[in-house]
């Protein structure tokens, strides 16, 4: 892993850039005992496309027909689920 490493910020001049991001996904539980209810760790790794007030869009590939509004594979994660990001 190179660079630096952030908790609750997202650096502005890392769009455009590869990421890993680790964030914590809110899962729903039916019929479940108590004590196993909790997030779901992830690890997202791509390009850094947008960050947007309330969360960030980490594309993991595109398609280059319309560079206007691309086709992509993408997650949009809430900022507030970011656990940990770094530039890679």
């Amino acid at each position: 892993m190179a660079g630096k490493v952030f908790k609750k910020r997202f650096p502005k001049c890392w769009v455009g850039k590869m990421v890993e991001v680790k964030w914590l996904d809110p899962a729903g539980y039916v019929q479940s005992e108590l004590s196993k209810v909790k997030p779901c760790p992830c690890i997202t790794n791509g390009i850094l496309m947008a960050i947007k007030e309330d969360y960030i869009i980490v594309c993991s590939g595109h398609y280059t027909e319309d560079e206007k509004d691309p086709i992509v594979d993408a997650t949009a994660i809430t900022k507030g689920c970011v656990t940990r990001i770094s530039q890679i």
